[in-house]
């Protein structure tokens, strides 16, 4: 699955190149993005020379176009797979210690760093609930971890006989339900929903919607399901109102786009656009879906601008 390929496949082409960014026209006006600190959180590969596939987490501010790292820049530490908490006041991160992968909480208030819990699989991004309280972990091909976040205990979702299927791209719905991306051998990937507390898994009825699963997001603000498809040999973005029915389509301005991330108030997304005559370059595209405009927000760079997720304004 994609989920699984990108983050090693394209690194194998890893390099950073310059950060420059393209200013969107915005700056003039006033809070565009509703209950946003209007910053981005963006794993950007690092160091080619010394490890392909060592990354650092960048801050990009969508109104100015600067680009800053979070954490200093060293060889050897390995920084990826950002996720802002539904509130703005932490962020997690998956965090190569001393050899060890482990899921970090960031607090921007304090500069706080500390490790939730050791042992994580970094090759999918966490995935908070909509209280802040359970970040929810692809822990294999076929499995979730789920973490409280104020004790740091893991505890996995109940298999159900779904052996030969593999997930990715997870999404933690309203209904405390998980819906992930499942993939089986020789099948077109498609919807399935999983029940954490009994481990229950059902597949909705996927009507209207054709085409291989690659990605999914879900928007808090305004309860929809921002679906990546490839039908053929583009992508197309399905926003979902209820799974099973069918939903808005916006065809993309590319051939491969993945790792949608909504803003706060549900009025933008961004994606990872991957160019197809160059393996292993990306940039970020912004969406804005009130009035159906696409922006490219940055340059291209080598494995960069991958898993981008919008930061809350603490104080709203």
């Amino acid at each position: 699955m994609l989920g699984w390929t990108l983050r090693w496949g394209l690194w194998l082409f890893a390099g950073i190149a310059a950060t420059s960014l393209l200013i969107l026209p915005l700056s003039g006006r006033n809070q565009p993005f509703g209950g946003s600190t209007g910053l981005l959180a963006v794993e950007i590969g690092h160091d080619p020379e010394f490890d392909p596939f060592i990354s650092d987490l960048y801050l990009v501010n969508v109104l100015t176009g600067e680009a800053s790292p979070l954490f200093p820049l060293r060889d050897g530490h390995d920084y990826s797979q950002p996720a802002w908490s539904p509130d703005g006041g932490s962020l997690a991160y998956h965090y190569l210690d001393q050899g060890r992968w482990g899921l970090w909480l960031y607090t921007p208030a304090t500069g706080e760093v500390h490790n939730i819990t050791h042992n994580t699989n970094p090759t999918h991004r966490p995935v908070w609930s909509s209280d802040g309280q359970v970040i929810a972990l692809l822990a294999s091909p076929r499995s979730f971890t789920l973490l409280t976040v104020a004790e740091g205990t893991p505890y996995s979702v109940p298999d159900q006989g779904q052996d030969t299927d593999r997930y990715s791209s997870p999404a933690w719905l309203a209904t405390g339900q998980l819906v992930v991306s499942s993939y089986r051998d020789n099948q077109q990937a498609g919807f399935l929903l999983i029940n954490p507390s009994s481990g229950t898994v059902s597949t909705p009825n996927r009507t209207g919607l054709e085409g291989q699963l690659i990605d999914t997001a879900w928007s808090r603000e305004t309860d929809r399901l921002a679906a990546l498809f490839r039908p053929a040999s583009a992508v197309e973005l399905t926003l979902i109102s209820e799974l099973g029915h069918e939903g808005a389509i916006i065809s993309l301005p590319a051939t491969l786009m993945a790792y949608p991330s909504w803003s706060p108030d549900g009025r933008f997304l961004t994606l990872t656009e991957f160019d197809s005559d160059t393996p292993g370059y990306s940039r970020l595209y912004l969406l804005d879906l009130q009035h159906r405009l696409n922006y490219r927000l940055t340059d291209w760079v080598y494995a960069g601008w991958q898993n981008a997720s919008w930061q809350p304004d603490p104080s709203s």
